[in-house]
């Protein structure tokens, strides 16, 4: 076949060529499809290291701005709790206010019958506040601190006469102090040796271990079991570390082995652990907020105090007969307005522990402020790491379809080129 004009070599030198025109043809019609300048790294190798450096920081900044909203939510939902329950609380307040302006010297049925009301009002307002901070957000409970999974509130009574008839007033008083509200101590007959009760006056408990009751804070209520017939609570009134003052006195007198002694449960189920939350990789804030804050307890031992039972006074001289100690009710009247005053603004002068529903309302609020300022930052750096990923990942589609334009008419041409020299011959020639 020494007639034909195309040598072997320039043959497949021109399809070599071809093949090349046609991958690049089929490289540039994957490109339109798939706006990619690859499918895969390989393609975009002197760019892929930035492109996974830039596709990983995205994704970080993308679970830190979903994490953002999350806690955002719950914020929401704790900033609306709290101020529901200080609007509550300053409802109440001002009903308390108007109270105490009564003359309670000659304490009347006019005077029982607002009394009653207020103390129905006062727990009613403790089952609100109980219902605000029982708060669950995505089956947590959010002013519960680390213990997410328990009621942070159970004030354990379902009505004013059940809350009453335990804390009545005059024997088993509702505790006046921070120490005596919060206190949870349990002691054993290990930590005590032997008690010995006596009626009095006072009525003591004495342990034989010296120093064993020291823990049990003047105030607290005490649960005593397997004492016999001394199985009951008390309010402690004095203590000097191994001997206790009590209201009401035992009944029953003398040294008793095997007994317990617990601090009744407080209203506070959670614990003191403070939840932080990462805001990105350089900031995180505090979520500290739990139902043991002093405003909630302050708020809620003013209203206790209020709605405990009546106190009396008893004659002792026959026939006996009890008459209601007004004293001791204005003082209380007087006292759960002080807790509460200091529980919505706390003054500078208080003796009680700093804090307030202002407070808590204004650390709400810089979180908040904080979150929303990260996620308006996250939101702008993902979105202009985004359009960098583009730039790289993306094709130019106008560039693209010039080049496939190109590459076609080069690879037709060339086609055409080959099928025409494949028909040449000497032959034609001679």
């Amino acid at each position: 076949m020494v007639s034909r004009v195309a040598t072997a070599n320039s043959r497949m030198t021109l399809v070599s060529r071809m093949l090349e025109v046609q991958a690049r043809v089929q490289e540039t019609q994957k490109q339109i499809s798939t706006e990619k300048k690859s499918l895969d790294y390989k393609g975009i190798a002197n760019d892929s290291y930035r492109l996974v450096s830039m596709e990983n920081e995205r994704t970080m900044f993308q679970r830190y701005q979903a994490s953002n909203e999350i806690a955002q939510t719950n914020l929401a939902a704790m900033a609306n709790s709290v101020e529901s329950a200080e609007d509550t609380l300053r409802e109440f307040r001002g009903l308390l206010s108007v109270f105490s302006q009564r003359d309670l010297s000659n304490f009347d049925g006019e005077d029982e019958a607002a009394l009653e009301d207020l103390q129905q009002d006062a727990f009613e307002t403790m089952q609100a506040l109980e219902f605000f901070m029982d708060l669950k957000v995505d089956g947590k409970y959010l002013f519960s601190g680390g213990k997410s999974d328990t009621p942070p509130i159970e004030l354990g009574f379902q009505t004013v006469d059940e809350f009453q008839e335990y804390f009545d007033g005059t024997d088993v008083t509702y505790p006046e102090t921070r120490a005596a509200h919060l206190a949870e101590v349990s002691l054993s007959d290990t930590d005590t040796g032997n008690l010995t009760f006596a009626a009095g006056p006072p009525g003591t408990i004495a342990a034989t271990n010296p120093g064993s009751l020291s823990d049990l804070p003047v105030g607290a209520v005490i649960e005593v079991t397997g004492s016999g017939s001394n199985n009951r609570s008390f309010t402690v009134t004095a203590n000097n570390g191994t001997t206790l003052e009590v209201s009401p006195p035992p009944t029953a007198e003398g040294p008793v082995g095997g007994v317990s002694i617990d601090t009744r449960d407080t209203y506070y189920n959670g614990d003191e652990l403070e939840m932080r939350h990462r805001v990105d990789t350089q900031r995180s804030i505090t979520l500290g907020i739990n139902a043991k804050d002093a405003a909630i307890e302050k708020a809620i031992r003013g209203l206790g105090i209020v709605a405990q039972g009546v106190p009396q006074l008893t004659n002792p001289t026959p026939p006996p007969a009890t008459t209601v100690d007004t004293a001791t009710l204005v003082q209380r009247i007087e006292q759960g307005l002080d807790l509460l005053n200091d529980a919505l603004e706390h003054p500078i002068d208080s003796t009680e522990e700093k804090g307030d529903f202002q407070r808590l309302a204004r650390q709400i609020g810089s979180n908040q402020v904080t979150l929303n300022n990260a996620i308006d930052e996250q939101k702008t750096y993902v979105s202009f790491l985004e359009v960098r990923i583009i730039d790289i990942e993306n094709v130019d589609i106008t560039e693209a379809a010039t080049r496939l334009n190109d590459d076609l008419l080069s690879l037709d041409i060339s086609m055409a080129t080959l099928a025409r020299i494949s028909q040449l011959s000497l032959n034609n020639y001679l």
